[in-house]
């Protein structure tokens, strides 16, 4: 009986031996898929792929496959994700290769072998869909008149069957329907897409596909999410907004302000500026201005909020407007120099200098504001009064030196006034000043050095601002002109054939090639 106790306890051990022994691979396979999703999370592709190879390779190879099947659909679907990402990373980089192509091919195998072992999950199949999309496209760029071997469309309903509710599916099925040209199909999916997520309707409308006629099926989408309860808030909204572009404001206005009664809390000064620019868009002037009160008092950034106000009322114009309701806040609050700016800017925007003049010299008179004698220099400038430009464009750039454009406006009052010298010194300064290459400063700086006689700089400088805006002729034309400056008739004739290319009813650039023509230059 003893011998028979002993050998079940060496039995046992062994048993435990083993399970143990099978459990470290598969601790270590686990171990490795953690770290591939993790490389994923870095973006290294690479990594991640060579990282769930070895996961696969020490899951246990000694015990039946199906006790390892969950852990190789895991590996498998994540996998083929990274190989997914690795080909749309070499696509934006390098454009269509077979390369490219191949790595997709490589991810359809991996991702098959996932969905093969089980056909009910959503993710693997969300990347299958996806998949199938690149290489549906991918492949006539690569083989054009062969007939293409992809259709991603049974994919994607596959996965649309396995996640009825899920937009992100949804949406990836919507931009390939709009690229294979299936209009019925996408009609029904951008409806279907607002069913379900109304706030989708906002990513849509900036979609190269969006037009007025999925507009419209977006709206009855937006009715069935009404009908069953679905997010009704973002979906009033969204069809605030439709309504709005369809002319329906009367209808728009009362959509949005309904939106605004449910959950309360979420209202915004973004939201009151919202209704209050469809009250004024529907000419309902002075209803606008209660929500445009709301948004400047619940503001978390001022100035933000009161340019958009400013902006708002600009566009429909209704600066007028605009002055009234800025002034009936003055009157309710404390007084702020923001608030002053924008009315003195309002009056200028409706041609009436004088009466800004008087806001910013009393905002001036205070304590001196920037911003006051940029606007001061700008009147100057229109009243001919180059001495006083000068002084508070200067002003201006002393009291906030990091703005370019008030560096820009020293440049120009020193430019009018033939102080070439520093006016180039200037523009420098302003150029130095800006967060991205602006064409227009080059151009002014290039002025300034061709006036210094400095030819070569300043067809630097037109040469810059022609990269920032390539369909602007005159930069190529002013080029070619310092070259003839230069002597370099070559070049300057160069320049003038590129000019004309791009406007050829130039009268300008026909007289100066002529007369380079004529004198055999």
């Amino acid at each position: 009986m003893g011998r028979i106790s002993r050998y079940a306890k060496i039995a046992c051990l062994a048993l435990l031996g083993v399970f143990l022994f099978f459990h470290c691979f598969l601790f270590a396979a686990r171990f490795l898929y953690q770290s591939g999703v993790n490389r994923m999370h870095d973006e290294q592709w690479d990594k991640a792929i060579a990282t769930f190879d070895r996961a696969e390779a020490v899951l246990p190879f000694f015990i039946p496959e199906v006790y390892t099947l969950q852990d190789r659909f895991r590996i498998y679907s994540k996998k083929g994700e990274a190989l997914n990402e690795k080909a749309l990373a070499s696509l934006k980089e390098k454009g269509t290769t077979i390369w490219a192509l191949t790595t997709y091919r490589r991810s359809k195998q991996v991702l098959a072998k996932a969905v093969n072992i089980n056909p009910d999950v959503y993710d693997a199949a969300y990347w299958q869909a996806r998949t199938e999309n690149s290489l549906e496209l991918l492949y006539p760029k690569l083989f054009p008149g062969k007939e293409n071997p992809y259709n991603a469309d049974p994919f994607y309903k596959n996965a649309i069957r396995l996640w009825p509710n899920g937009i992100t599916v949804h949406y990836s099925y919507a931009r390939y329907l709009a690229e294979v040209d299936k209009p019925q199909a996408l009609s029904e999916t951008v409806r279907k897409m607002m069913e379900i997520f109304p706030a989708a309707y906002h990513y849509l409308k900036r979609e190269s596909f969006f037009s007025r006629d999925l507009m419209l099926e977006m709206e009855k989408g937006l009715d069935a999410a009404l009908a069953t309860g679905t997010t009704p808030r973002e979906a009033l909204q969204a069809l605030a907004d439709i309504y709005s572009e369809k002319g329906e404001g009367k209808k728009a206005a009362e959509a949005y302000e309904k939106s605004l009664s449910l959950r309360r809390f979420a209202n915004t000064a973004d939201t009151y500026t919202r209704m209050g620019q469809l009250l004024l868009k529907d000419g309902q002037a002075d209803e606008s201005t209660h929500w445009f009160f709301k948004a400047l008092k619940t503001a978390d950034e001022f100035e933000k909020t009161l340019n958009a106000v400013f902006h708002i009322h600009k566009r429909e114009n209704q600066l007028e407007a605009f002055i009234k309701l800025a002034m009936d806040y003055e009157n309710h609050t404390p007084a702020d120099t923001l608030l002053e700016i924008a009315i003195a800017e309002a009056w200028l925007a409706l041609d009436n200098p004088g009466m800004a003049k008087i806001r910013l010299v009393r905002l001036n008179g205070k304590k001196e504001n920037a911003r006051a004698c940029y606007l001061l220099a700008k009147i100057a400038q229109e009243e001919k009064d180059l001495d006083q430009m000068e002084v508070l464009a200067q002003r201006a750039t002393v009291l906030d030196k990091r703005n370019a454009v008030y560096e820009y406006l020293f440049s120009q009052a020193l430019y009018l006034q033939r102080k070439y010298s520093p006016a180039e010194k200037a523009a420098t300064q302003a150029i130095e000043k800006l967060d991205k290459a602006n064409p227009w400063y080059f151009s002014h700086r290039a002025w300034t050095r061709w006036q210094l006689k400095q030819y070569g700089k300043a067809i630097a400088d037109w040469q810059r601002a022609f990269d920032s805006k390539p369909d602007y002729a005159n930069y190529l034309f002013w080029i070619a002109m310092a070259y003839e400056k230069e002597g370099m008739a070559t070049e300057s004739h160069r320049y003038l054939k590129q000019a004309l290319r791009l406007d050829p009813e130039n009268t300008q650039f026909i007289k100066l090639t002529e007369q380079l023509e004529k004198t055999g230059k």
